[in-house]
């Protein structure tokens, strides 16, 4: 596997990926949906193209429901701004979870998924290559990757035994370990018909389920997953049905990034365009950990069970002048009671 384009194809790979943008941004912005589309394409981008860096301004902070109507324009009027992603761009954080010192990231801007030791600072390339989104670390040693071509594969923990687990047609995005590391689900796409398939650790597919929207299988028969990307809720894989726990008023513009099971298997947090919540799936119960801004966001979460500790991408937006957005980013690690925010050191 290589994350190197040909160079006759990084022209055409611009051209039909910025068709795409255009005509998703103007539905998009119909319903503020914009921020979470831009994560999406950003790796994309990075397999092509890379901007010199611009100064910095303080971009102007608004926490109201419609905190993006002072979003800048550029020259003319009614346009959306330039948006650019500084480098280097690091995302999809996600904790060894036999290690509470370690962690994978994703390096979009070189294409690097890196092991780093928190304490030691060490740093290991596993995976050159694109990947489309978050890789999951089993208890077994194993990473599963999202690559570039619509296929899973996985890693040893080492960067050694790279090895194929779906093929075909179907595409297949969004992996996600069992606890014990013996079964991953995935969402699985087939001329526009969305399910999901549960495999063995192989590569064997068990069995397919029609919900999809999947992040966190910490327990035996239930997924924590999104709801129409505004709230949240829980896949039962023996009957396959999809329960609703919480849904944010449909007059606020409230985006659900990521959920995670806490280690009590009851609590979980979500990442959201408001900021952080503890959710309590039993009582149904909704507590704000840490508010944020729309354009100072914490995605990505992941929980560490052995040091209740949670990890986050953070992403903020700064105003460079001229109708241009510049986004920098950063890892973070938090208390599960949304206290004590540090800066990882990369």
């Amino acid at each position: 596997m290589s994350g190197n384009f040909e160079d006759a194809n990084c022209d055409l790979k611009i051209l039909k990926l910025i068709v795409t943008i255009l005509t998703t941004f103007a539905k998009a912005m119909m319903r503020k949906l914009y921020i979470p589309l831009l994560f999406l394409f950003a790796s994309l981008f990075f397999g092509c193209h890379k901007d010199n860096p611009v100064p910095l301004q303080p971009y102007p902070k608004n926490c109201s429901a419609n905190g993006f109507d002072t979003m800048p324009s550029r020259k003319g009027g009614g346009a959306e701004p330039m948006i650019y992603f500084d480098t280097p761009y690091v995302e999809f954080p996600y904790f060894n979870p036999s290690n509470a010192d370690e962690l994978i990231y994703y390096r979009a801007d070189n294409k690097e998924l890196i092991k780093y030791n928190i304490v030691s600072k060490s740093k290991q390339i596993l995976y050159k290559g694109l990947l489309f989104n978050v890789a999951k670390w089993s208890r077994k040693g194993w990473i599963l990757l999202p690559t570039g071509e619509g296929q899973i594969w996985k890693i040893k923990d080492d960067g050694t035994q790279l090895t194929q687990l779906t093929f075909g047609a179907i595409r297949h995005y969004i992996p996600e370990w069992n606890m014990e590391g013996t079964k991953f689900i995935c969402e699985s796409m087939n001329i526009g018909h969305g399910y999901s398939t549960i495999y063995d650790e192989y590569g064997n597919p068990l069995d397919s389920i029609k919900n999809t929207g999947l992040f966190c299988w910490q327990q035996k028969d239930q997924i924590l997953s999104r709801k129409d990307d505004n709230g949240i809720g829980i896949v039962d894989i023996k009957t396959d049905s999809f329960i609703v726990l919480y849904s944010f008023p449909s007059n606020t513009t409230t985006l659900v990034f990521g959920c995670y099971w806490m280690a009590d298997g009851i609590n979980a947090v979500l990442s959201t365009s408001m900021g952080v919540f503890s959710f309590n799936t039993q009582s149904k119960r909704m507590i704000f950990l840490r508010q944020t801004c729309e354009n100072d966001l914490h995605i990505s979460v992941c929980v560490s069970f052995i040091s209740n500790k949670m990890l986050f991408e953070r992403d903020s937006w700064h105003y460079v002048g001229n109708g241009t957005i510049l986004i920098k980013n950063k890892l973070v690690l938090m208390n599960t009671d949304g206290s004590g925010e540090v800066e990882i050191e990369l």
